[in-house]
């Protein structure tokens, strides 16, 4: 018995790949981070665990405001105070956080946080550390009359300077090595270091572009400032999405993960506040290749002896 295959009309052709899910993210959800009795509350950074870092100024007296670093973990705020003026920038996986402080009035120095214990790093310089990655590989800046990036695997560092630049401000460094940050050249740029090579990283027709975060998926997020205002991004395979937090004058996205979680900072008449903001991932859409319904409607088999 010989068997053949008919479709009646409407005709098909195969549909192939029925169900593909987008992968880039356009939407977000928001939510507005803010330290309890902050007048402003920054978020420049969040890891793998959802742990996130930044901090907070208020008020010590009439007089004087102060700042402190903080970690927001499961929830529950602690502030991270090596002195009266601490700054937490950047968190890996295993809880090391880095960032600067003042103390004298000479100026920022970095530091590391790891195990409750701190250690300064590049205390010759004014400088501040700004990302580390689960090998503890540290960047951040240093001042000696230019702006210098650096690189800090141990107890030396090697100096990350953008080509032609007079100055480099490198803010984030992920699982790969790949650092993103800005640098001063023909204004504010961002930038991709990676395997040794420089990359420009401009958001079309922006004046002025800075990159601050990068996951180990190389997706990147920072801000750009156009005709039109201020505004956070992120960039993946080459597309830019605009993150603005829903109501704000300014927005910067500093930091994210590789669930694509971003945080960062919104301005508004109140003054400066930390965010969240979760991707909402696009739903399934079909791909139908040929003429016919959406559907499968319409196909039928006939077994024929």
């Amino acid at each position: 018995m010989k068997r053949r295959l008919v479709i009646t009309t409407p005709t098909f052709i195969l549909i192939l790949g029925l169900f593909t899910s987008n992968l880039l993210a356009l939407e977000y959800t928001f939510t507005c981070i803010d330290f309890p009795g902050s007048t402003d509350t920054w978020a420049l950074d969040i890891n793998n665990n959802g742990q996130i870092v930044g901090y907070y100024r208020y008020l010590y007296s009439d007089i004087e405001a102060r700042q402190n670093g903080f970690l927001l973990s499961g929830g529950i705020f602690s502030p991270i105070e090596y002195s009266r003026n601490t700054v937490a920038f950047g968190i890996n996986d295993k809880d090391q956080i880095v960032g600067h402080y003042s103390t004298d009035g000479t100026g920022a120095h970095a530091f590391l946080l790891s195990g409750g214990i701190f250690t300064p790093i590049l205390r010759e310089f004014i400088s501040g550390a700004h990302g580390i990655n689960n090998e503890g590989q540290i960047v951040g800046s240093y001042y000696n009359g230019v702006w210098h990036g650096f690189l800090s695997p141990g107890g030396g560092y090697t100096t990350i300077d953008f080509p032609n630049s007079s100055g480099t401000d490198p803010f984030d460094i992920n699982n790969k090595g790949q650092v993103v940050g800005y640098a001063f050249y023909s204004g504010i740029c961002g930038f991709l270091f990676s395997e040794g090579t420089y990359s420009l990283i401009s958001f079309p027709g922006a004046g002025e572009t800075g990159a601050y975060g990068i996951n180990d998926k190389g997706q990147i997020v920072g801000f750009y400032s156009g005709p039109t205002g201020t505004y956070g991004f992120m960039l993946s395979d080459g597309i830019f999405t605009t993150i603005d937090f829903p109501g704000s004058s300014r927005t910067f996205a500093f930091g994210i993960n590789n669930q694509g979680q971003i945080v960062g900072v919104y301005e508004n008449a109140n003054g400066y506040h930390g965010f969240l903001a979760n991707p909402i991932p696009e739903p399934p859409t079909m791909l139908l290749l040929g003429t016919g319904l959406v559907w499968l409607v319409g196909l039928r088999k006939k077994l024929n002896k």
